[in-house]
């Protein structure tokens, strides 16, 4: 396995990961891919975020930063020259996880992996990070570049550049995603699309913003916003 030490906002190393070499993946004896260390008094994953000691800084001086699933997604974009990136390390996101990023930016952009188990992560965090008032967007891997960003970045390193400076506003976003998994075209399909968005907006803790929400919602579904 290789070995990554996993550290906390001041740098100071209080936990591992251990990924198991590609070559052994295919081996069922190998175990599962990712090991981490267990919860202990000076490792709790619900207050750590992967990367955030060697992103701070950048996080800071850009006033946004990008995150992302995995810590090889974190390392590769680090490598490449994008240093305002922390990794989730695979957990859900957390309040006290927003509450430290909080300490250096309120913009947040959030690139999960594209598939089905990437988006529902994402909106699990979108929720929680909407309660605390952060700006949220979303980032839309390029087509044909990959299923994270280690791979988009490897693959075409200006389009995950351009799809990070073009990250979708987080309305955006969750509208289009019900609109895709739902359509507006009946009575029926339009319930489905208002119950998935009613938590997000309900959420808003800025009542004009929630009111801009409720406003987009009302036109599509053709009943008053009341």
């Amino acid at each position: 396995r290789i070995m990554f030490p996993i550290r906390d906002v001041h740098g100071n190393t209080v936990g591992f990961t251990a990924r198991i070499m590609p070559s052994l993946e295919s081996d069922p004896n190998s175990g599962g891919k990712y090991i981490n260390t267990p919860q202990t008094e000076f490792y709790n994953k619900s207050r750590i975020l992967y990367g955030l000691d060697m992103a701070k800084r950048e996080t800071r001086s850009k006033d946004s930063v990008v995150l992302v699933e995995g810590n090889m997604d974190a390392i590769t974009c680090h490598e490449y020259g994008m240093k305002n990136v922390v990794a989730a390390s695979g957990t859900a996101l957390t309040i006290e996880q927003i509450a430290l990023l909080r300490r250096f930016t309120e913009n947040i952009s959030l690139s999960f992996d594209a598939d089905k188990a990437g988006e529902m992560a994402a909106e699990k965090g979108i929720g929680l990070l909407l309660s605390t008032g952060m700006n949220v967007r979303v980032i839309h891997l390029p087509e044909g570049t990959g299923k994270d960003p280690d791979e988009a970045i490897r693959k075409n390193p200006a389009a995950w550049e351009s799809a990070v400076s073009e990250a979708r506003p987080i309305r955006q976003y969750l509208f289009d995603v019900a609109k895709r998994r739902y359509g507006i075209g009946d009575e029926e399909a339009r319930k489905k699309f208002a119950k998935m968005l009613a938590p997000f907006i309900s959420r808003l803790s800025d009542v004009i913003e929630r009111n801009f929400w409720l406003g987009e919602l009302s036109q599509i579904m053709s009943v008053s916003v009341d």
